[in-house]
């Protein structure tokens, strides 16, 4: 209660002479619930208590007593407030009115009786829900609640029910009738709740709470529910009177403030509902709308519309792709254009969809970036390549060049991704870095090579020259990658350096004494070769492969032509020049996707859910299980830290099978293809082999590389066209590969000539993985040692800086298996050995162990230890370096 007194200050002197004049009633007729006695205010700060007052005041015609009365109540209002319960607890419990002793009983004072049953007898008669504010209109909205949901009619309650069974006060008791009458004959409860109402500023609460609610009025109105009243539904959805308006509202005005521009993370999980939603329509011939999304998904209203919006959007490519969406966009092209070329040739974006399992947005930008790559001009700079993505383009110009031996092969950039079963940008890609390769390896590079370089490029002219001398073929520029083995790159090096050996005109006469005396020996050593039959001929190509006393191939051409002109008296022929170039290649594309939407989005009329949309169609390619007409077996051993997953396919047909694709079901994550033998059938993850004969076998070697510990199902599937131009399929029962991590304990061994040698023991299995340096090399020795440690406890002796500049420096540690084993007869030995080697730019993780599942297992834990703790630090995971020739782990760059 508030009372403002009389006071010396001229303020209050004012207040007082305001208050002389004013009626005692009038802070009432103002809209507040005060009353002025006595120069003094009283005030109660309660909702609804003003038209209590009001009503009461036109009741009485004793304006002076009322005046009174009001005073007094307001004063002891809490008091007043507690009578009445007590008054209409005993009318709800005898069904009548108290006596005056019987009021006595209750705690009531019993002069008190009169006035209080005069509360209790106030009638309100104004209408009160337009002059309530917003504060006071949820008030008692939420204070209806439970009258609105429970099963009696609202005719039905009295003022003794709402008390005694509700908990009510007299004025909520008084007021709440009306409020709720009131709000239920608004003409427009919509519009009275657009007045407050903006859903573009709701709190997360308050926004969850609608959506839920207007997703329940979605479905009440999807399954025929017989026309509801505001009340009825507010039952259904059990919800108050007001809240069920809003949800109205906000149920149709929701497309109105739904953001359309949605982060990448929130997209992805959008896109895979529509994913669902399509793959549902085609299942059972129906439409795409709202109203199946929320009845056969359950979404949500919110979501159900961000799923339209999404399928509605129109997403662009970006005119400058970072590297990281290029080559997502590139990999996404690989499995489109193979869609294109052996399913459907003009795939609408719900094929791809839903075929192809891609999110919308790839699915609409992936044939802008197919036609763009198709035409458009790259540009890259191999200098700044790694030399791990230039072997990996090299790669793939070899596969390039192997289809364009055949001349009849299409030239055409889409077909060609498709034969190599690669991307657009990486097919234009390497198309590029074979033009760089042929303009950069030249004569003159060859000229600017170190003494130690053309070292290494001889020995290999050496190797190659051996092959084909032993397998009496030509030395050719196509046969060096495709018969040999070696790579784009090393190809054109070695033709430029042979050509260039063998171009170089001698002058014998200008040989000093002992050049001369030396070339003679050399001369002389060939001559005898010659003589005994191990080479045929003198041509460069035997000559040149030839081992005799580590000579140079530079001597050996000088001996050649001293043998010819001094020995032999031959005259000295130009010798053939070997070609490099393999022709202009046209990287465009004669084939230009057009892009197809199928779903029309119409806009929805108030509270009418369902949306026209255009019926999808379904195009798959199914296979066709076939009993046994191609057996598989299969097997698995250890090789060093590897896996061998073996592969024995058998033609049991007595037909010709083509296009056989051997590959393995397996969670990506937990194990990787490193290399797949025989060579010549890998094409990416899997083995393609042309054909087999009836009766015919073959063997396919998979090398796993574990990336967690545990038990792993592998099996081996086959698809193939059969001799009716019909696709099968033929699996075979999963094979657990088992990458064993056993319970370790650590002895404390300090002593690491010991440690060392027991690592380098005829005993010990060993095996490694490596990564590349990116970040300070001290920095990620001290994190392997902190990943690994946490594991195997401390390290033997301290750790071994061989260098600072560069970094160099290993540890050890020494550990046991807890639990003996039985073969061993001890308990196993584990070394792990850790390395990093700035001047080569490689960190080495070192296993060592007496059996190959340790090896394997322990391996694999130590890696995702200390990749876990790479990420903690620089937020991604490395990638372990391997062969390009055997698949294993790289030890040395130079290999």
């Amino acid at each position: 209660m508030l009372k403002t007194k009389k006071k010396v200050s001229q303020t209050n002197l004012m207040i007082k002479a305001l208050l002389d004049i004013l009626p005692a009633n009038y802070l009432i007729k103002q809209g507040f619930p005060a009353i002025i006695q006595n120069d003094q205010i009283i005030m109660r700060s309660v909702f609804g208590l003003n038209f209590f007052l009001s009503s009461w005041i036109e009741e009485e015609s004793d304006y002076k007593l009322i005046i009174s009365e009001i005073s007094k109540f307001l004063e002891n209002y809490k008091d007043y407030i507690d009578y009445t319960r007590y008054i209409l607890k005993f009318i709800h419990d005898k069904g009548r009115i108290p006596e005056k002793d019987e009021a006595w009983e209750l705690n009531i004072p019993i002069d008190e009786m009169d006035l209080v049953l005069d509360l209790i007898n106030v009638n309100i008669k104004e209408e009160v829900f337009s002059k309530l504010n917003l504060v006071e209109k949820k008030y008692f909205d939420e204070l209806s609640k439970p009258i609105i949901l429970s099963k009696n009619k609202l005719e039905e309650f009295k003022l003794e029910d709402l008390t005694t069974n509700y908990g009510l006060d007299l004025i909520n008791a008084k007021i709440l009738p009306l409020f709720i009458n009131d709000i239920l004959n608004i003409d427009n409860l919509n519009n009275e709740i657009e007045k407050y109402l903006n859903l573009s500023e709701l709190t997360d609460k308050h926004l969850s709470r609608l959506n839920k609610l207007g997703t329940k009025i979605t479905k009440l109105n999807l399954s025929k529910e017989k026309e509801l009243s505001l009340l009825d539904l507010a039952r259904k959805i059990k919800a108050s009177i007001m809240e069920t308006g809003e949800s109205l509202y906000f149920l149709n005005n929701t497309e109105k403030f739904i953001v359309k521009e949605f982060s990448k993370k929130k997209a992805e999980r959008l896109s895979e509902k529509l994913t669902e939603a399509l793959r549902y329509c085609i299942r059972n011939n129906e439409e795409l709308n709202l109203n199946m999304l929320i009845t056969q998904f359950n979404l949500d209203l919110i979501t159900a519309n961000e799923v339209i919006i999404l399928y509605g959007k129109k997403f662009s490519l970006p005119e400058r792709l970072s590297k990281q969406e290029t080559k997502k966009l590139d990999l996404t092209s690989k499995s489109v254009i193979k869609y294109i070329k052996e399913i459907n040739e003009k795939p609408t974006i719900e094929d791809l969809i839903i075929n192809l399992n891609l999110n919308i947005r790839d699915a609409t930008i992936i044939i802008t970036f197919i036609n763009k790559m198709s035409v458009e001009a790259l540009e890259e700079d191999f200098e700044r390549y790694s030399e791990k993505e230039l072997l990996e383009i090299d790669n793939l110009s070899c596969d390039i060049l192997t289809l364009y031996k055949d001349a009849k092969t299409d030239r055409d950039l889409i077909n060609l991704a498709h034969q190599v079963e690669a991307g657009i940008y990486s097919i234009k890609r390497a198309l590029l870095y074979i033009s760089w390769i042929e303009n950069t390896i030249n004569d003159q590079y060859i000229y600017t090579l170190s003494d130690q370089e053309k070292k290494i490029l001889d020995g290999k002219i050496s190797s190659a020259l051996k092959y084909i001398v032993e397998n009496e073929l030509e030395l050719e520029f196509q046969l060096l990658i495709e018969e040999v083995g070696f790579n784009f790159k090393d190809s054109n090096l070695i033709i430029r350096r042979y050509n260039q050996i063998i171009s170089n005109e001698i002058n014998i006469d200008t040989f000093t004494e002992r050049k001369k005396t030396k070339i003679e020996a050399l001369a002389r050593k060939i001559y005898k070769t010659k003589k005994s039959g191990e080479i045929n001929s003198y041509e460069p190509e035997e000559i040149l492969s030839l081992n005799i006393e580590s000579s140079s191939l530079e001597e050996l051409w000088e001996a050649i032509v001293y043998l010819k002109v001094k020995v032999l008296n031959v005259l000295v022929t130009e010798s053939r020049i070997i070609k490099t170039e393999i022709g202009k290649i046209r990287s465009e594309g004669n084939v230009q996707l057009k892009e197809r939407h199928g779903t029309k989005i119409s806009k929805r009329e108030a509270i009418q859910l369902s949306k026209g949309s255009i019926k999808l169609q379904d195009a798959n390619l199914k296979f066709k299980t076939s009993a046994e007409k191609v057996q598989l077996k299969r097997g698995m051993d250890f090789v060093g830290g590897l896996i061998r997953y073996k592969v024995a396919i058998k033609n049991k047909t007595d037909m010709l099978i083509n296009n056989l694709e051997v590959s393995l079901q397996m969670t990506a994550e937990h194990m990787r293809i490193v290399d797949i033998k025989p060579r010549v059938y890998k094409k990416g993850d899997r083995a393609k082999i042309p054909s087999m004969s009836p009766k015919q076998s073959e063997s396919v070697d998979f090398y796993l590389e574990p990336m967690i510990c545990g038990s792993i199902p592998v099996a081996p599937i086959t698809t193939y066209i059969d001799a009716f131009g019909n696709p099968q399929m033929t699996s075979k029962e999963r094979l657990m590969v088992i990458s064993k991590c056993p319970p370790i304990i650590n002895p404390g061994e300090e002593n690491i000539a010991k440690v060392k040698n027991i690592y380098e023991s005829n005993d010990i299995i060993r095996s490694f993985r490596t990564f590349e340096l990116e970040h300070d090399p001290s920095k990620t020795f001290i994190l392997i040692m902190e990943a690994i440690g946490a594991w195997a406890g401390k390290t033997v002796s301290k750790p071994i800086y061989e260098s600072q500049e560069p970094f160099t420096a290993e540890v050890y540690y020494y550990i046991l298996n807890q639990i003996a084993d039985p073969n061993l007869g001890h308990q196993e030995q584990i070394i792990i050995k850790i390395r990093v080697d700035e001047e080569k730019n490689i960190a080495f993780l070192n296993i060592g162990a007496e059996t190959n599942p340790t090896v394997n297992g322990v391996l694999t834990h130590i890696w995702q230890l200390a990749n876990e703790r790479f990420g903690e630090a620089f937020g991604y995971e490395f990638m372990s370096l391997h062969c390009p020739e055997c698949g294993g782990s790289v030890d040395n760059i130079g290999k």
